[in-house]
Order: C-alpha cells, then structure tokens, then sequence
C-alpha cells in the first residue's frame, strides 16, 4: 500500500515531531515485553503511594524505569527537581540501592542542600546516610582532600576565593610596578585590568587548557614583566597585544598559586578529571561506589564538568543528567550547551524523556513563550509547554488520532492491510491505547503522522490542541461520532461513542473557566522621555499591588543590563515603594568577613600569601608597601611563604635582620600565641578570641560609627559575630560530616591491598548485580557501618578549623548564580540571568527592544532569544512585556528610534500570519503607556 500523504506543513511538523522522540523502534520492543511490563508494575505495587501520588503521567516514567543512562528535558516549571528527588527515593526504597551508592551533583549549594533535605524528609532519615548530594566544586573538593597524594597536591592545600585570586594576581602586578587601573599617570602605558585578565585565566581552565609558556619564558617574563619595554618588538600592553598579556599573566598567576599551595576553583575540576585520567585504581573505585550519578541543570555544564562525568560513567552504573537547552543563557561564562548534543552520541544506549507539563504558568504566559522559542532552529527537541488542562486535552487529542486510524483500518482494506503488516503499528491494533505510556504513545502518533495515516485535518487539530484551542477537535469529533454511527449501522439508535473518542464534557467546562480568569500577556510601548519609563514600571507595579492585591515581594522587575534600573529606582524611591536589587554582596564576600578568614587561613597554612598580605597591616601596624616588598624579597631568596621567612628570622641569631623586620616578628609573635589557643578553646569561643585580640573588632567598629551603618543594619560588626554563630553551628556538624570522610579515607587506604579487610573490599562487592536483592543484603556491608568504627578518632583542632575554612569557602564561591538571600523586601528587581530558576506572580520585563534584548554586543542571537525565554517563563499569572519607541543614545547625543524587539515580532508573526487567528485568540493585547507626573 502507498502511505497517504500529508501537507508539506504537516510533514515537516511530524519530521520534527519524531526526531523529538529519538527512540528506536527497538525500544519499543522492549517496552512491549511482558516481563518487563509486569516489573515496572510489581515495582509501582511496593513503592509507598506518597511518591507516585503526586506525579505525572510523564514524570511517573522517569521514575519508574528501569535502571539505565537518561536524559530528562525538563522545561520551566515542569518540576524537575521533584522528579530528581522522587527518583532518588524510588531506588532507596523500592530498588533497595544503598545510599552511598548515589551521587548527586548540582551548581549551588542552595540547591545542594534543598535537595538533600528533600530527600532525607522523603526516607524520614536525620542525615543523608553517606549519599553525597552536592555541587561539582564541592564533590571534587573532598575527592583532593582524600587523594591528595595522588593529585600531587599538599596535604593541607588552601582553596582560593574569587576575592584571593584577584589579591593574588594584584600583589603580584604591584610588585612589578605594574598599575591596575587605566587611571594611572599618562606617562605610563602600562595597566593590567585585573578582573578581566582573571577572566580569561578562568576560561583556560573550564576547557581544561593551561599555560602556553615554557619554563625559560616564564622566567624571561617574572624577570622582565615590569620593565621598559622599548626595546622589543610588541608592547604586550597594548590592547592590541592583551591576549599575549593575558596568556603571560595565567603562566605567572599559575606560578604563585602552586608556590603557595593553592588551588582555586578551576583547579577543584581540572585536578579531579586528571587524577581520574592518570589513575585507572582511583577511577575503577569511584566507578564502582557510585551506582546511579545525577547530574542537574546539566545545560550548565562547561567542558571539563563533562569530562569529570563522563570519567565516572562506566558500562556497570547509569548516569541521569536533567537540562533544558531552552533554558541555556551563561554561555559567556563557559557553560557548554553543546553538552546535551555529545552525550547523546557519547553515551550509546541513553534514553531520552522529555517533561512539558508546566505548573507555574497560565497558558497565555506559555504560548507567548512557546511562540518564541520555536524560532531557534538548534533545539534538541520540539519541547511545548502547556498546562495541565490543556495536556489532558492533548492526551486526549493523541488516542483520539490514533484510535481514529485503528477504526479507519477495520473499513479500508488497503489501510487495514498496511496497518496490519507494519511492525511498529500492529501490535497495537487490539490494545487499549488509554493504557500505553505517554513515551511509547506520542512515537506511535508521530510514525503515523509521518506515513500520512492520519487526515490532515485531524493532525491541524492536533496542532490547534496544542496551543490550547480545542474547537477543531470538537468539530472533528462530531464528524467521527456521525461517521462511527453510518459506519457500524447505529444511525437513529443513539449508540454512544467510546470513551476514547469523546472528549469529557467536564473538561470543557474547566476550559471556559480558566480562559475567562487567565489574563492575557501585556506589550506595553512608552517613550524613553526622562522619566517615562520609570513611571511606566512604577505605575504596572501600583496597580499590580493595589487593584490585583499582590505582594511586593511577588511582583519583579527583570532588565537585560543594569543601567535600566537606575530610572526606575528613582521612582520607587520618590513613591516611597520597597524595592530589593536582587542579587547584592554574599556575607561570605564582605571585606570584614574575608578579613578575619584569612587571619584563620594563614593560622592553618603558614605558606598561604594571600592570607598575609590581606592581614598584615590590618588593623594597621605601621607597615608599609615598601617593607612587605622587602621581606617578599627576602622570602623569594630562602624558597620560603612571608610568614615562614619571619619564623626563619626570628629564630636566628641575626640580630641586625631582627631589628629590619621587628614589626613583622612582633605579628608573628601574636600569631603564634592565637595558634596555641586551638587545643583549648572551642571553634568559637576560638575565632572570637582571635576577632578580639588582633583588634579587627574595635577597627570595624570605628569603621561603623564612623560611617553610621549599625544604625541601618549594616553593622561590620554584627556580620563578624554572627560568623562566629555560624562556626557555633557548623562545630556541631564537623564530626558527624568529618566521620563521614574519614570513611571514605579508610576505604582508600586499603586498595593497594585487595586481600585487606575493610570498607574498600566491601565497595567492591557492593556494585554487583545481586547486591539489590534482599537475600544478599546481608552480604553487603554499607559505608556507614564502617563510619561507626571511627568514632572514636578525634579530628586535631587544627583539622576542625580547616573543616570550618573549606566550608566557608564552598559557599562563597560555588554560587554561580549572584542571588539575593532576602525575601519580602519589596519589589525584586534583578538582571534577566539573576532571575534564572525563580518564579513570580507577575513579572514585568524592561527593554524589550533592538539594541538592548537582543544585545548588539551578543554574537549568538539564539542565546539572546532564550535569555528572553527565561525572563518570560519566571510568570505565574502576570507578564508585561515593555518597550521603548525611542531611547537616548550617548554615542549621537540624541533620541534614536529604537521600537519592539525582533523577538516581540516574531511571536506577532506567528500569531498573526501562520496561525492567521481572530485577535481574541492571541495570548497577548499591545497598548500604549501615555506619561502624566
């Protein structure tokens, strides 16, 4: 038989619609087996009913499958994490996976820890049982501290902040002579912009690169870096030169950190891929513990992030990454999106699942972002979002097709004879359709689609369905009910239609209601006057809060770059209206917090420089530039850190150098006296002895009242105490988390022998597959059996206050994403990245126009249009969309016209040319804003 043929529309939808499938028909296959199908739903019986309850259709595959590499693409407000956690619990408590066995990693420690806080509350457990929940900086972190040896890193390894490299980087270029600024004197050429070369060493190391320069070139250069430079033949400051400057200043930056055994959190990766790279001992073990690897926001992850997974994957566990490309906007920072593309090809028997279901969203809120986004053409799938209603309409929508199809076959010989001998269409003919899983469904209806088995008109309702209208599909489901009665000879004897073709009436009339509550998107157009668009924001913002009675701290407004803020600012100002920048200075960032940090850093690690010249002359000690320059000097003379030189002078017998560095033996003095204060103090009780001693309280409080902060709750001093709350909380938790890697030492300690008793023989053993079955449970002896044999190891003082730094540290530069840690401030207001996983009940977006969204500056307009699609998608209910007709250029001095963004065009487009709908069918009304002060 000849396969009907469908529209060109049609077909190029259905192509596209089937790639979004990626399976095999093999897979279905699988799915067909009996013994399979009986597993999964013994595995459904045992499971407790809290877990699946509140689940999908689409989320309850995911969790039920069988143990096997996926890939989950997970659109906004599809409740990803829930997924995650309820997939966690079915192998903890249905699968029987021991805990330690699980490795889930993430980019934020606030993720981190709401994920292992959810999945403790789902197993009713007080801890996470040795299952490591985690960010990737994190996880690597206590990987080196245990494999330190063999990374060939010091034992006692510092772990740099963002604010010490550039410290670091900055001392360095000083020494040289070197400025910092472009304000230097016009008789110089020569600056370094400290931050951006910083930034390009941070590129380097998230592809795994390092310094170009060999050994006699960097000597050259740390001899001759600050030198006139008239004489050769590029001036390595020029700007035309700054990648050669910056390339020079990573080998120089490299050089001091390894000297002051250092890594910073580049390193935290770089070093774990190559540890697991030059040794397949460590790597087999790792493989071998962690049965079942998860991997969120996986969208996000740079080159060597995914390098790190892949060296962990091997054919005996299974890897399950959630992303989104949609949703893929730091780009700039390294994030590789083209990480969804490899591991499809990388990882040769992974199973694709997609999650559309949103709940944050009303519909008109989506299908203004849907059609947007449709318009990137490198989408990995064809990812819709809809709400619930209108996904059981669409399920509806997909049996009604297909079961249309079956009931054509039975009365056309020639369809009936194809369908029968089709392999993938056959072995459905007698099946409830209303039974299949939403996967194995939407491959068949796409196969259809594409042999042009289903009418054009019925696949144009379909695609009507989805964007939420359903009147195509009511018309053709009364000419089916006609066409059934004539068919089967029922006409006149009121036989009923079979469920599976009658779209319930209920569902219709929650339809009706939910379109006459949903408000549709705003696109509101006001000039850039001075002051129009602040009053524009303010005005949305008054009726958002007064007429629809929502809450400040609900209401955001989201800008491409920051300067858009600043008129808007004003305005919530004048109008006395609370407002919160979303995204200020983290309390691990603050000048009075670092300061005390790096006094305990340089306690813990003497060779640590960046600690010293943070504290030297803090509070002042009338040390100057000069004498730090000559110990420095000094200390490169002897091969030894600041701190260890003063130690060597004032142990000498050198009177004469004594009396050149009396200041600095003095701080060493005082040092040394807090150093003997750890054996009998707590770690509290410690750090305030040391905040009290050194004078760094009295010299913030000067600073406060010097400056009134305390009296609007900035206080440097209340941020200083309430680390020592912090140190409080965490002691409590330093054994308990201490034991937990002392565990995972002991299991290292015995590879080199595999005949030794102890945790790492039971690791071993742990991976097979009988190990899940509850006749061997006893067999099995899990990772925190052998916790309880540490107890009674006592961690030094100076382990618990580097336990207390490296947790600190974590959390000052793991958060990728700068966000606020306030909530019910007022208005948030925040840059389109920064609102990246948040919600709001409504959402104003500014600058939706050319020139700022998309950005002249961004190279990638595909990027720019999902960066919109994130902005959009942070909706609830509300969604503003706004635009300037003309905006002030600086560059002309003058008001330029500017008017929508490509990107409100092209959602226009589609609305009014390819739908080609009635207006009241739009999602959208556009509409001026008129000025009146």
């Amino acid at each position: 038989m000849q396969a009907k043929k469908v529209g060109a529309g049609q077909t190029a939808h259905a192509e596209q619609a089937a790639q979004t499938a990626q399976v095999s028909l093999d897979d279905f296959a699988a799915v067909q087996d009996d013994e399979t199908a009986q597993d999964t739903s013994g595995a459904a019986n045992v499971v407790q009913s809290s877990l699946i309850d509140c689940l999908n259709e689409q989320q309850r595959e995911i969790v039920l499958a069988p143990s096997q590499d996926m890939m989950v693409i997970a659109g906004a407000g599809t409740g990803k994490t829930h997924v995650l956690i309820s997939r966690i619990a079915y192998l903890l408590q249905v699968e029987h996976v021991k805990p330690w066995m699980l490795l889930a990693v993430t980019f934020t420690n606030k993720a981190a820890h709401e994920m292992e806080e959810r999945v403790c509350k789902y197993m009713n457990w007080d801890d996470p049982h040795n299952m490591i929940i985690s960010t990737f900086h994190g996880f690597c972190y206590s990987r080196l501290r245990m494999y330190a040896t063999e990374a060939m890193l010091p034992k006692s390894f510092v772990l740099l902040t963002p604010q010490d490299q550039e410290s670091l980087l900055t001392h360095f270029l000083k020494e040289h002579k070197i400025a910092t600024t472009k304000r230097s004197s016009r008789s110089s050429d020569k600056y370094v912009n400290v931050r951006d070369a910083l930034g390009y060493i941070s590129r380097q190391k998230d592809e795994g690169l390092k310094p170009k320069l060999s050994q006699k070139e960097l000597e050259y250069y740390l001899a001759h870096i600050g030198e006139d430079d008239e004489d050769n033949d590029i001036n390595i400051f020029s700007s035309r030169h700054v990648e050669r400057l910056h390339e020079i200043l990573f080998a120089c930056y490299e050089h001091f950190r390894e000297r002051s055994g250092a890594v910073d959190f580049g390193d935290l990766i770089n070093k774990m891929v190559e540890l697991l790279r030059n040794n397949p001992q460590i790597r087999g073990q790792l493989q071998h513990r962690f049965r079942y690897i998860f991997v969120d926001e996986f969208q996000d992850t740079n080159g060597m992030q995914y390098e790190l997974l892949k060296l962990l994957k091997c054919p005996q566990n299974n890897v399950c990454v959630v992303g989104d490309d949609d949703q893929s906007i730091y780009e700039w920072r390294g994030a590789k999106i083209e990480n969804l593309q490899k591991i499809m090809l990388d990882f040769a028997n992974l199973h694709i699942y997609a999650l559309t279901i949103n709940y944050r969203s009303s519909r008109n809120v989506l299908n203004f972002s849907n059609a947007l986004i449709r318009n990137n053409k490198s989408r990995l799938i064809d990812k819709f979002l809809v709400n619930p209603l209108t996904y059981e309409g669409l399920k509806f929508c997909e049996i009604f097709c297909l079961q249309y199809m079956y009931n054509a076959a039975k009365t056309d010989p020639q369809l009936g004879q194809f369908v029968q001998h089709d392999k993938t269409l056959a072995p459905y003919i007698d099946r409830d359709l209303s039974t299949i899983g939403v996967k194995e469904r939407q491959y068949l209806l796409n196969y259809a689609f594409i042999q042009g088995l289903v009418p054009e008109s019925l696949q144009q309702a379909y695609e009507q369905m989805r964007w939420g209208d359903p009147s195509a599909l009511v018309q053709k489901q009364r000419k089916a009910k006609a066409q059934m009665k004539s068919d089967t000879g029922a006409v006149g004897t009121g036989a009923p239609l079979p469920p599976q073709l009658q779209l319930p009436k209920e569902w219709g009339q929650r339809y009706k209601e939910e379109m006459a509550q949903c408000p549709k998107v705003q696109v509101i157009a006001h000039s850039s006057a001075f002051g129009e668009e602040g009053s524009c924001i303010y005005k949305l913002v008054s009726y958002l809060h007064e007429s629809c009675n929502i809450p400040l701290d609900e209401i955001a407004v989201l800008y491409r770059k920051n300067s858009l803020s600043s008129e808007v600012e004003q305005e919530m100002v004048r109008h006395r209206v609370k407002y919160q920048i979303f995204g200020g200075l983290k309390f691990y960032d603050r000048a009075e917090i670092l300061s005390v940090l790096a006094y305990l850093r340089l306690l813990v690690n003497p060779r640590d420089d960046v600690a010293f010249n943070r504290v030297i002359n803090l509070p002042k000690r009338g040390i100057g530039d000069a004498s730090v320059n000559k110990l420095r000097a000094y200390a490169q003379s002897i091969g030894m850190s600041l701190y260890e030189a003063i130690a060597q002078i004032a142990a000498s017998s050198d009177k004469s150098k004594q009396r050149s560095f009396k200041k600095f033996i003095t701080f060493y003095q005082e040092m040394e006296v807090y150093k003997s204060l750890l054996d009998s103090l707590s770690l509290s009780d410690f750090i305030r002895a040391v905040v009290e001693r050194t004078g760094l309280v009295k010299h913030f409080q000067e600073q406060d009242a010097k400056e009134k902060l305390s009296r609007v709750g900035l206080s440097r001093v209340d941020n200083i105490y309430q680390l020592i709350t912090n140190a409080k909380n965490v002691e409590s938790e330093i054994e308990k988390n201490a034991m937990m890697t002392l565990a995972d030492i002991g299991a290292r300690e015995v590879v080199a022998d595999p005949d030794a008793d102890g945790i790492d023989s039971d690791v071993d053993g742990a991976g097979d597959s009988n190990t899940n079955n509850a006749n061997n449970a006893n067999e099995v002896s899990s990772a925190e059996e052998h916790t309880e044999t540490l107890h009674g190891v006592q961690l030094s003082p100076v382990d618990r206050l580097n336990y207390f730094l490296s947790q600190t540290c974590l959390v000052s530069g793991a958060e990728l994403n700068s966000q606020g840690e306030d909530s019910g401030k007022g208005v948030q207001m925040m840059t389109i990245h920064a609102s990246k996983g948040l919600e709001f009940t409504a959402v104003i977006v500014m600058g939706c126009e050319e020139r700022i969204m998309p950005s002249p500056l961004a190279d990638r307009i595909e990027e720019e249009r999902r960066l919109a699609y994130v902005a959009f998608t942070r909706a609830k209910r509300y969604l503003f969309a706004c635009y300037a007709n003309s905006r002030y250029s600086f560059y002309f001095n003058d008001y330029e016209k500017t008017g929508p963004s490509m990107f409100l065009n092209e959602i226009g487009d589609y609305y009014e040319n390819e739908l080609q709908e009635e207006k009241k069918g739009r999602p959208y009304e556009k509409r001026s804003f008129i000025y009146s002060d």
